[in-house]
């Protein structure tokens, strides 16, 4: 009897493990595609002001 309790134990948690390990994957996995999607915004950003730089600051000839 105490065997087959243990036994469903084990298995009990043994699923919550595989659960929490295929759910942390998956978060992670969406995370990564926020990050990729936030640098991208950050480089368009980015290009887009040095170019605003470059337009406003006027070409220095006489260094």
């Amino acid at each position: 009897m105490k065997n087959r309790i243990l036994e469903s134990v084990m298995t009990a948690l043994l699923i919550a493990v595989l659960g929490a390990a295929v759910s942390t994957y998956i978060e992670v996995r969406m995370l990564r595609k926020d990050v990729d999607q936030l640098q991208k915004s950050l480089d368009e950003l980015w290009a887009d002001t040095s170019e605003q730089v470059q337009k406003l600051t006027p070409d220095r000839k006489d260094r």
